[in-house]
């Protein structure tokens, strides 16, 4: 029918490494780029001058008596 085949001349085939889809990928940050995300700031009330929070010139507790001049 065909050739024999010996043992010793069998190839073995390994599973192919796994290929994400094209559109999949994420963009690994530098540095300096880590470096800002870490040291985000919250918002400045600009009635107390406080940061980060948790209320704007509208929602003050120091400012909630005084009337804001709208532009």
């Amino acid at each position: 029918m065909g050739k024999e085949i010996n043992c010793e001349e069998v190839a073995t085939y390994r599973e192919p490494n796994k290929v994400r889809a094209k559109g999949c990928g994420k963009r690994i940050k530098g540095g300096k780029e880590k470096a800002v995300g870490n040291s985000v700031k919250g918002r400045l009330c600009k009635g107390c001058g406080e940061r980060g929070v948790g209320h704007n010139l509208r929602t003050c507790p120091k400012v909630v008596g005084v009337s804001i001049s709208q532009p």
